[in-house]
């Protein structure tokens, strides 16, 4: 984030959305897929589903971010050879992660991408444990111990926990899997522990304070504003307790019908939004835009406004008109191959079907 917009210590827990994300997924997977998958959606199907819905749009930023190196741009300092530099392409088309030198970064195209690559693994493994029979209440809580045992170990090593997950080093790597696995875990927690009081209804007004109270909470502890809220202790205490409570209280309300059109404009924007956005946050942290700042800085900031606007105007339009009809070409076009076959042996089983499914 650009110093000159004086948002570094405002945006100083920003990190926190992706654990946030991470607890919603857990949450809303387990919620879509989870009977799905004990009435016979197999794990090919499943992470093809997967695929389906997350591969488009990081297509398109993966392609734009390459777009930036060919161009030249200093992107994230990336310099290396041509050989290593098609192995990097290569991987970042699979949405497989890079390792070690040249580049700091898992996922250097797209920096923002490394949580994608994580979120699969969560998945996987959750249909895995389902398939198995594994997935109990008692599974989910020892994984939740041993995640969140293995994120203070790291912490009390004096390592920030913003930093797990994206860097290509292997420490940051491998602690990514606690990261990931323990608001994942609570997320499925979360909903089976709303599945017992699904029946029990809140009158509208206590659910507007609700829905208005996550809101800010949510958005409090990402901008953290008082200094308590910057510690590692406190950021660990959101993620393994504020945000499952939060997800909680969230699926209890029922949004009124005057905001259904802004919640879908931000639920279809969010995920371009999330990867896309690198792209335009970078010009604005480049050395000579912020020496521009300096003697400039109130059209610094329209230019700062001005830029975020379009990048939700982008957002959506690569909802719109890229993501969703994509998704539904590749979606007829994968359960148009799954019928193929079916037709020569057995009947088709309509809860393995993807297009339920997404």
């Amino acid at each position: 984030m650009p110093t000159f917009l004086g948002l570094q210590d405002a945006v100083h827990s920003s990190y926190l959305a992706v654990d946030f994300f991470f607890c919603l997924s857990g949450f809303v997977v387990a919620f879509a897929y989870e009977q799905r998958l004990r009435d016979g959606l197999g794990l090919a199907a499943f992470l093809s589903a997967r695929l389906i819905r997350l591969y488009p749009v990081y297509l398109l930023a993966t392609v734009v971010g390459l777009g930036f190196v060919l161009q030249g741009y200093p992107f994230h300092s990336i310099s290396f050879g041509l050989a290593r530099f098609l192995l990097l392409i290569a991987g970042a088309f699979l949405m497989l992660p890079v390792h070690g030198r040249p580049s700091p970064l898992l996922y250097p195209l797209d920096f923002p991408a490394w949580s994608l690559f994580f979120e699969l693994c969560a998945n996987a493994a959750f249909a895995v444990l389902i398939a198995k029979g594994w997935a109990s209440r008692k599974v989910l809580l020892a994984t939740s111990i041993l995640s969140l045992v293995a994120l203070l170990f790291w912490k009390n090593q004096g390592h920030p926990l913003g930093a797990i997950g994206w860097e290509s080093t292997a420490p940051s790597f491998f602690f990514g899997f606690p990261r990931v696995a323990l608001s994942f875990a609570l997320g499925v927690g979360t909903l089976y522990l709303y599945k017992t009081r699904a029946s029990q209804t809140w009158n509208s007004v206590f659910q507007r304070i609700i829905s208005l109270a996550v809101a800010l909470s949510v958005l409090c502890i990402l901008f953290a504003p008082f200094s308590f809220m910057r510690t590692e202790n406190f950021n660990l205490f959101a993620i393994s307790i504020l945000f499952p409570v939060l997800v909680y209280l969230g699926a209890r309300v029922n949004i009124p019908a005057s905001l259904h059109g802004i919640c879908e404009f931000l639920g279809k924007t969010s995920y371009p939004l999330y990867l896309l956005h690198i792209f335009f946050v970078q010009p604005l942290s480049s050395a000579s835009f912020e020496r521009y700042a300096v003697s400039h800085s109130i059209m610094a900031r329209i230019t700062s406004i001005c830029v975020v606007l379009i990048a939700l105007v982008v957002s959506y339009v690569v909802a719109r008109f890229y993501e969703t009809p994509v998704r539904e070409l590749l979606t007829r076009a994968y359960n148009k191959h799954r019928k193929a076959p079916s037709l020569q042996s057995s009947p088709i089983n309509t809860k393995a079907n993807v297009e339920t499914a997404l």
